[in-house]
This record gives structure tokens, sequence and C-alpha cells, in this order.
């Protein structure tokens, strides 16, 4: 490929580019496969990848703190909240939604999230979700909060007693 386009650049540099200079040429060069089994077949169109929302093996803790009125999810890499029966999943600047903690998840808009996310800016959700956090560690036991772990649905069973409706226990 290097000694191809050596030749192409002496060429086009020589005297001879110059005393032909009315001259016309074109060089197509294809590196791989082509798809089209015809000829003028359709295009392959490759569209930019949306993020992929995680997979969630296991049932998240989600706290609710008063300050936001509705449960989030700590002690995991992502920002998943539950509000009124459904789960909402960040990930990638894309909302997803899913009555499961563990998917399947389907992308929605802004306008699609609920009022009580979508008035709150999720730099503030983020920093009440870590100091309620925060407390659940430091008291324990004697956490006076709302905790919650959904139902795990795959094995049938709670990993504690929260209902799956938000209206969570106290630990």
């Amino acid at each position: 490929m290097r000694l191809l386009i050596g030749i192409v650049l002496l060429v086009a540099t020589s005297p001879f580019a110059a005393w032909a200079s009315n001259v016309d040429w074109n060089l197509n060069v294809n590196i791989g496969s082509d798809h089209n089994d015809s000829p003028g077949g359709p295009p392959v169109v490759v569209a930019s990848p949306q993020p992929v929302p995680v997979i969630v093996s296991e049932p998240p803790l989600f706290l609710q703190p008063a300050r936001l009125g509705f449960w989030v999810a700590v002690d995991v890499p992502y920002d998943m909240v539950f509000i009124s029966g459904s789960y909402y999943l960040n990930n990638g600047n894309a909302w997803y939604a899913s009555s499961r903690y563990n998917g399947p998840w389907t992308a929605v808009t802004y306008k699609q999230l609920p009022p009580g996310l979508r008035k709150q800016k999720y730099s503030k959700v983020r920093e009440y979700r870590d100091r309620e956090y925060i407390s659940y560690k430091k008291q324990g036991n004697h956490y006076k909060g709302q905790s919650y772990w959904p139902e795990d649905n795959e094995r049938g069973q709670d990993k504690h007693s929260g209902n799956g409706k938000g209206k969570g226990h106290n630990k």
C-alpha cells in the first residue's frame, strides 16, 4: 500500500505531470470485501450505537432520601431510581425504563420521565443519594430511613420484605 501511494505521488510530482496537465486520471482503492452481492444494491449503513443498558444480576438496595420522595439505588455503578412502580436507568446520557430492576429496558425521552425525577437536577439526586447511603452505612441495623430491595424475579423470592410497590420498609 505504501509503495502504491509512493508511486502515485512520484508520478503526480514528476516533470511529466506538468507536461500532461490536461490529462485527467482517477485512482480508486477498495480495501476489504464488498458486502453487496449485486451491483447497485442498497448501501450498508452503520448507525452510531446507542448506549446499552446495564445488566442487573442482583436486586440493588434502594433508599428513599426524604428530600427526593422517590427511591434511589445505592452501592451500584450506575444511576437507577424507582418511582410509581417503574425503574428508570440513566446510562450514557440516555434514559431507560422498565417494570423490573433487571429489564428489559426501553429507551424513554426526558419528557417521558416522571415529573418528580424531571424536576430534580441529577447532580442533586446523586448528592442526596450519597448522603443517605453514608447515613445508612453509619447507622447499620439502627438505620431510621426507608430501605427496599426489589423482588428477585429470577428466583421468585424477596431479598427482604420490600413489596416492590415503592412502600419500602424499615430495616
